[in-house]
């Protein structure tokens, strides 16, 4: 998803006109958590900086894209030199449980980001009548699949990727989320994070 971008413009001693671009750091996280179930109403997402200074919360009324079983959140407006903490609290269903903790903005982006700048949240599509949204998903690293027309292949399944995209518990701890991006870990957590830097 692109980045927030804030433009000054302004005139040169010139005469000339101008405009200064400043694209604006935001994180997109993707949840395993069906905003459709009840349960769920009650769910909030916090993130906060290590500063103390920046804490956005966010409940399922924030999802940003309809009819899938994913809540998808943006966060506007980071800084590229703080840590994040990311913590859920599920209500009555439990107690609240961190995604991650004193993470760098930069090291969200350089290792945990599954979307790359530009890519846009699409809504999922609608289900055929009978069809669950799951049971029409495409493997992408099958090419006999469709995954050959984006480059994948069945013997490139070692990423670590699908483990991320398919898991269904939350990771608790930082160690699990490193663990899931080198693929030496079956993850816990269905979750995506993308990043767009500044």
């Amino acid at each position: 998803m692109p980045g927030q971008q804030k433009a000054v413009d302004f005139e040169a001693k010139s005469g000339e006109r101008a405009r200064l671009v400043h694209q604006i750091p935001v994180l997109h996280v993707r949840i395993p958590i069906d905003p459709a179930e009840a349960s769920s109403q009650d769910d909030t997402f916090i993130l906060k900086s290590n500063d103390g200074k920046y804490q956005v919360q966010q409940t399922i009324k924030d999802d940003k894209v309809d009819g899938d079983a994913y809540v998808d959140l943006v966060f506007e407006n980071l800084k590229e030199s703080l840590t994040y903490t990311l913590e859920v609290n599920p209500g009555a269903q439990g107690s609240p449980y961190k995604v991650f903790e004193d993470v760098p903005y930069q090291e969200l982006v350089d290792y945990y980001s599954l979307l790359e700048p530009g890519d846009e949240l699409e809504p999922a599509p609608p289900a055929q009548p009978g069809q669950s949204q799951s049971a029409g998903s495409t493997n992408w690293d099958d090419e006999g699949t469709g995954g050959g027309a984006y480059g994948g292949d069945a013997e490139d399944s070692d990423t670590g990727m699908e483990d991320i995209l398919m898991a269904e518990q939350p990771v608790t701890d930082i160690a699990e989320l490193d663990a899931i991006r080198k693929g030496t870990h079956v993850a816990d957590w269905g979750g995506a994070i993308s990043t767009v830097p500044e």
